[in-house]
């Protein structure tokens, strides 16, 4: 082990009681404590962020087509043909969407009729709650586009996961859909496309629009929720700033330590220069004393920060409203990528932290720290 180690973690270590402990130890608190409140934050807004994201993909097209002006796709065969052929599309489905008003013998409501062709009539969650219904009992529906109301059975509950959509969504197969619509068979209003790659769907989305040319236009799920995924994302990088000067104040508190460490052994350093200790050892006593200081601040905060995480996700303490955030829940999973460039800033920052005391050590005169002793 080298002397500049030695001396460093001799430093750190002595018992004599002083202010240059008492700031070393606050140091190492509000490191640790930054560290860990930077990645609990960065896990919750990212598990929202991919949460939101799953549960939007699941429910919705990846791409979707309509007509320009709107209206029913009269040839959506072929139309969907040419989509197809297109890479990167997995698969292209026709479905429709209605406004409607729907009642039960409880309560009326706004709802958007949704064409789906699996599981019969199911309405979304929140809305069946609203309507005070359970499955086998009657609603009637009435759509702006006919102006009829039509009596149907609620055949099971649709739950995304989504408030939003829970709170309007009416799925039907596609002719029950026409016959609440008051057509006489079921015509296309869209063409939902899912793709291979859904990072990809704004490029795909491109493509399709260029195929089918200016008659249709083609929306990816991106474009669908930029606002959403724009507000999330500057959430992150304001909370991300906010505790970061958290840490950034922490390490300042290293530098108080270290400049005044270096003021209480300036003796021991005249004595070091004296006895032909190079300018490089000098400083990497400093700068070795603020990295065993910043490391243990951040193997704490790291520590902690995955222990308050798991215990968040273990007993689903992160509860949110589904009317304020449309989930629930967010799970909370722990990204190496996320723990590796967290440690790495904080490590940077107090290396810097480190610097100003280090090269003040090594400017000190030898002479006149022995003459002042």
């Amino acid at each position: 082990m080298r002397f500049e180690f030695k001396l460093a973690w001799r430093y750190l270590t002595a018992r004599k009681r002083s202010l240059t402990r008492f700031t070393a130890a606050v140091a190492v608190v509000g490191i640790a404590a930054g560290v860990a409140s930077l990645i609990f934050a960065e896990t919750l807004a990212r598990g929202f962020a991919d949460e939101m994201r799953d549960k939007i993909l699941a429910n919705s097209a990846h791409v979707r087509v309509t007509l320009t002006g709107g209206g029913p796709i009269a040839d959506a065969e072929s139309v969907r043909a040419k989509i197809a052929a297109i890479g990167n599309v997995r698969s292209v489905e026709p479905g429709a969407m209605e406004h409607a008003v729907v009642s039960s013998e409880n309560a009326t409501s706004y709802a958007l009729l949704k064409a789906d062709d699996e599981y019969g009539v199911r309405v979304g969650r929140s809305l069946a709650d609203a309507l005070r219904i359970v499955p086998g009992e009657k609603i009637e529906v009435v759509t702006l586009g006919s102006r009829q109301p039509k009596r149907i059975t609620v055949d099971g509950i649709l739950d995304t996961g989504i408030h939003d959509y829970d709170a309007t969504w009416i799925a039907l197969p596609k002719q029950k859909f026409a016959g609440v619509a008051g057509e006489e068979s079921f015509s296309p209003r869209s063409l939902e496309v899912r793709v291979a790659d859904i990072y990809r769907s704004p490029e795909t989305a491109r493509r399709i629009g260029e195929v089918l040319g200016a008659d249709f236009k083609a929306i990816d799920w991106q474009s669908q929720n930029r606002e959403l995924f724009a507000a999330l994302s500057l959430e992150r990088r304001v909370v991300t700033i906010i505790i970061g000067l958290i840490i950034f104040i922490a390490t300042i508190n290293i530098t108080v330590t270290l400049s005044l460490l270096v003021i209480e052994r300036r003796y021991d350093f005249g004595v070091l220069r004296a006895c032909g200790a190079r300018s490089r050892s000098i400083i990497s006593i400093v700068l070795i004393e603020g990295l065993i200081l910043g490391l243990t601040g951040i193997a704490a905060g790291i520590l902690s920060g995955i222990l308050v995480c798991v215990a968040a996700e273990k007993w689903q303490l992160v509860k949110l409203s589904e009317e304020v955030y449309s989930l629930s829940r967010v799970p909370l999973q722990i990204r190496p990528e996320s723990l590796l460039l967290i440690a790495l800033t904080a490590l940077i920052t107090v290396v810097a932290a480190s610097l100003y005391p280090a090269v003040r050590a090594n400017r000190m005169l030898p002479v006149e720290n022995l003459r002042s002793h």
